[in-house]
């Protein structure tokens, strides 16, 4: 909860003193390993061998228009 509470007050900050100036897509990963050792997969940005703990903050991606 404190990664994500903290990930959330720095995006905020960014915002307010206008860092981020366009919707972003802002996430946390918190020990990558264990994706593999619980049966998952990780797709995702490549990580660092051994990394505990990552934010990363990308464009929001853009929406497809359905029905056209």
């Amino acid at each position: 909860m404190v990664n994500i509470a903290s990930m959330v007050s720095q995006t905020a900050l960014r915002v307010l003193s206008g860092n981020i100036v366009r919707p972003s897509w802002v996430s946390s990963i918190n020990r990558p390993d264990d994706v593999v050792t619980l049966g998952g997969k990780y797709i995702g940005p490549e990580l660092p061998s051994g990394i505990q703990q990552a934010q990363l903050e990308r464009d929001w991606p853009v929406t497809l228009e359905r029905g056209k």
